[in-house]
């Protein structure tokens, strides 16, 4: 993904049904914001119609501008209304955890989606896959048999 002179930071998604793994590194701004909620919403019907989360693996001490944390947060209300049912996420060798833990702990609970914080990628498929079973399981859904 090639940046424009307005975007500041990266991200990587990754479709693996029934979950998107996405990474991102450096500061995170609107522009980009924007970009990425493009490229879920084309993703989100091959999601639909059974519970879904994401695994978002954090590279470094990414925080975002406030209007980017406003619109992640509104795009993330919108999930919920999608299927999403909950977010892991890892830190991958970060400077400021407690820093860190705080912010998204905040987007996530203001979105109104639970998440969870977690030290390998084994550990946070397996406690997303765990959510993703358990909210199936409450609406009736085989939501691994994708």
């Amino acid at each position: 993904m090639p940046l424009t002179s307005a975007q500041h930071g990266y991200y990587r998604v990754e479709m693996r049904p029934p979950m998107l793994i996405v990474t991102i590194a450096e500061g995170i701004n609107r522009e980009l914001v924007e970009q990425y909620q493009d490229e879920v919403a084309q993703l989100i019907p091959q999601l639909a119609g059974a519970p879904w989360g994401v695994y978002l693996r954090i590279e470094g001490d990414v925080l975002m501008t406030p209007e980017a944390t406003a619109a992640l947060i509104e795009t993330t209300r919108q999930h919920v209304a999608l299927g999403r049912c909950a977010t892991a996420i890892r830190l991958i060798h970060p400077g400021a955890s407690a820093l860190l833990h705080s912010f998204w702990s905040n987007i996530y609970l203001s979105s109104g989606i639970r998440c969870h914080f977690c030290a390998s990628d084994n550990e946070a498929e397996h406690w997303l896959s765990t959510q993703i079973s358990h909210a199936g399981e409450a609406a009736g859904i085989d939501s691994m048999a994708r």
